[in-house]
């Protein structure tokens, strides 16, 4: 039905037909083999196809559109809606009426939203009892908590960062583990197989979204720079009680600080010079008017990215764009074919 209301028809149309129809499902197990199983509906996951979230996007083309002033976003199968302002009543009222919309528009689509995996959260400053916060999904009460994890990041209500850094040091135990037991004084891993193991088990962690937690309190930060020190003391086999700034030299290593300033710039600079239009992440660098709350807030990823070019004197450039879609189609005389 989708598919045909946006003009999909003729071959197209019966491959995926018969792509999705009449699916079996059987799980192997040595040469033991279960009964085949038909899903009801849904796209095959972990396919090399690269139709299953394309089939899944058309699905959801015709998201309903929320009440103003109420945001949403998409992550494959995971949605988020919230809402800003200053009178809390106001804002669980619309809040209900938008996933009431949803609720109504899954039952018609066939969609089935997880209860169990969906939760709420109020970010500020007040101490609230969010016991007293009821907000239903298909007659079913979402928790309201104090902590969320979205794509990896742990937000608080807050936004003190703190539980967010308690996940990474709880992640980095693990390549620390690894890295004592495969090192010693005389026996062991070399310094590059030990720095190795701590750049990709250790601060990838570290580096990913390391711009959400960069205004974080100093003493949060510092709990970061103690993993790195005990990370690079391994490698190099030093004594307790040697300078940081000696392993960081040694090491060739960043200190932490400069390397989420490092990582920030460098994505800044990406979302600026690329394709903005494809990219939704540029609205970082754009001031925002909240006007429930009657705020009109400068980006901060504005000011560093400009203080950062002004302080080393660089101008950006506009490159002009010689292809609008694809650069096999005809680009008369732009191209030298000769």
């Amino acid at each position: 039905m989708k598919m045909k209301m946006i003009g999909i028809t003729g071959n197209m149309f019966k491959w995926i037909r018969n792509f999705l129809t009449d699916r079996v499902n059987i799980v192997k197990i040595g040469d033991n083999m279960s009964l085949p199983y038909s899903p009801e509906n849904g796209t095959p996951q972990g396919s090399s196809i690269i139709i299953s979230p394309i089939l899944f996007l058309i699905m959801i083309s015709d998201f309903p559109k929320l009440s103003q002033f109420t945001s949403d976003a998409f992550l494959a199968d995971d949605c988020i809606i919230w809402r800003s302002g200053n009178n809390l009543i106001q804002i669980l009222f619309h809040l209900q009426q938008d996933l009431d919309l949803i609720s109504s528009w899954c039952c018609k689509l066939g969609f089935q939203m997880n209860t169990d995996k969906t939760i709420g959260i109020v970010f500020t400053k007040k101490q609230i009892n969010t016991d007293l916060i009821k907000i239903k999904i298909n007659n079913r009460t979402i928790p309201f908590k104090n902590t969320c994890k979205l794509l990896g990041v742990v937000f608080d209500s807050h936004l003190t960062w703190k539980h967010h850094v308690d996940s990474l040091l709880q992640k980095s135990t693990r390549g620390l583990n690894l890295m004592r037991c495969i090192s010693g004084t005389s026996w062991g891993s070399n310094k590059d197989t030990l720095l190795l193991i701590y750049k990709s088990i250790i601060l990838s962690n570290f580096d990913y979204c390391c711009f959400t937690y960069t205004n974080s309190s100093l003493s949060n930060c510092k709990r970061l720079d103690t993993v790195q020190y005990k990370s690079l003391l391994l490698a190099m086999g030093g004594m307790k009680g040697t300078s940081l700034k000696v392993l960081l030299g040694e090491c060739s290593e960043l200190p932490l600080r400069y390397r989420r300033l490092k990582c920030n710039i460098k994505y800044l600079l990406i979302i600026h010079t690329g394709n903005k239009l494809n990219n939704s992440a540029h609205m970082v660098l754009c001031d925002k008017i909240f006007y429930q709350l009657e705020l009109n807030c400068k980006s901060d990823y504005a000011i560093s990215l400009n203080k950062f070019l002004s302080d080393n004197e660089i101008t950006l450039a506009d490159y002009e764009i010689l292809y609008k879609t694809h650069p096999c189609y005809d680009l008369g005389e732009i191209v030298d074919l000769s």
